[in-house]
């Protein structure tokens, strides 16, 4: 029997490391999940008559810079904590499960030689299903941590949304760019008046159609 769990470890530093850096590309749903994070900032309070207004042909263009951005955004500052924390605290809770198992595993193979044939089994069935157990428990630990990092992302996006929706009514930008050195350039808000999307589908549907 093996006597060892493969790839047992949970995973979420890594994935709180790609969540940290992926807020702007995961356009998800909404999520029924309630994030544990209490909103600490009133991004309505910042005065749009601080901000510039550069009209262009196609309209008013300004950028955000993500660097800064999840630098002092409280949001997202408090955030980044509490899924740290949280799973620091599921990693331990794992590694302490799974020490415990490792333990019982160990103390079997020292008796299993002066056991009866029938005792053996018994135990090493035990000890399977403890195995099992252990790795749904990993599984849900997961779960959890990527629905909460689901419900934090939403809200940090809507959270986004909500104000450059109200901004660019008082600024009239048609176009907001969310801008990081290196990496490509993503818009983050659009006008909706210049959403061709209907009429570039229906034209290509028009000429599917013809063929």
């Amino acid at each position: 029997m093996n006597t060892k769990l493969l790839n047992l470890s949970l995973g979420i530093n890594a994935l709180l490391i790609a969540a940290v850096g992926y807020l702007f590309y995961k356009q998800t749903g909404s999520s029924t999940t309630s994030a544990t994070v209490e909103d600490s900032t009133a991004i309505s309070t910042i005065s749009p008559n601080a901000l510039p207004t550069i009209i262009t042909q196609n309209g008013g263009i300004a950028f955000i810079d993500k660097e800064q951005l999840d630098k002092n955004y409280l949001l997202f500052k408090d955030a980044e904590a509490t899924l740290k924390r949280e799973n620091e605290k599921s990693q331990k809770d794992l590694d302490k499960k799974m020490m415990a198992w490792e333990n019982n595993m160990k103390t079997y193979q020292q008796l299993a030689a002066s056991l009866p044939a029938d005792t053996r089994a018994i135990r090493e069935k035990e000890l399977m299903t403890e195995r099992d157990e252990l790795l749904a428990y990993r599984e849900k630990l997961e779960k959890e941590f990527a629905d909460k990092y689901e419900a934090y992302n939403n809200r940090y996006i809507k959270s986004i949304d909500d104000y450059l929706k109200g901004l660019s009514k008082e600024k009239r930008y048609d176009y907001i760019f969310l801008y990081a050195k290196g990496e490509p350039t993503v818009i983050v808000y659009a006008n909706d008046s210049l959403n061709i999307t209907t009429s570039v589908v229906n034209a290509l549907n028009s000429s599917y159609k013809k063929k």
